[in-house]
């Protein structure tokens, strides 16, 4: 989070919390010391390591951040893919010739039923 949009748990819904304030107070004192943005960042970097950055570097291991989330919808893709797949080579169900032949042996069986009972 940034120390502007602050959201800690517990903290005041009226402005950051006490960690983004005092954070923010240590940005003005570095400007106020003439720093420039690039070494406040720096200086944060080497205060807070790489979290202090509000996205992940494009290098090293805060790549797999940048990469991730194309790979899981390319696996997503390919699952869904796979399914449907799946679903279409599934054997049709009955085809109407077939459905049609056992209601004609039905028929012959009731009638040969009924033959049998009029006695």
């Amino acid at each position: 989070m940034t120390a502007g949009g602050c959201a800690h748990p517990g903290g005041a819904f009226s402005g950051p919390c006490e960690s983004a304030k005092a954070e923010l107070r240590q940005i003005d004192d570095l400007l106020a010391q003439g720093k420039t943005e690039q070494q406040i960042i720096e200086a944060f970097v080497a205060q807070y390591g790489t979290i202090a950055y509000v996205e992940p570097p494009k290098h090293g291991f805060g790549l797999v951040a940048w990469i991730m989330p194309f790979v899981y919808f390319l696996l997503g893709l390919a699952l869904v893919v796979f399914i449907v797949r799946k679903w279409a080579m599934r054997p049709a169900a009955a085809s109407p010739a077939t459905a049609s032949a056992r209601n004609d042996a039905l028929d012959r069986a009731r009638a040969q039923a009924a033959r049998e009972t009029e006695d």
